[in-house]
């Protein structure tokens, strides 16, 4: 009779659920910090306060959370 890994498998089943479970976090984060950048744009374009976007502002030399612009990907 071979052998049945009982401990190996229960490890990797977990291993499997803990990483589904940081996807999703990392899901929610990006989804709760485009609403946010969204809101604060809506906001800004209430008041009258408009952002001038630049040309290829993927070559600027700013972070992601400097870029008005960029949105996290879900």
């Amino acid at each position: 009779m071979a052998p049945q890994y009982y401990v190996a498998k229960f490890i990797m089943l977990g291993f499997i659920v803990c990483s589904a479970l940081v996807v999703i976090a990392i899901w929610a984060t990006h989804k709760i910090w485009n609403a946010q950048r969204d809101r604060q744009d809506a906001e800004d374009l209430k008041n009258g306060i408009v952002h001038q976007k630049a040309a290829n502002s993927e070559f600027l030399d700013l972070t992601d959370n400097q870029q008005r612009d960029f949105r996290y990907p879900l």
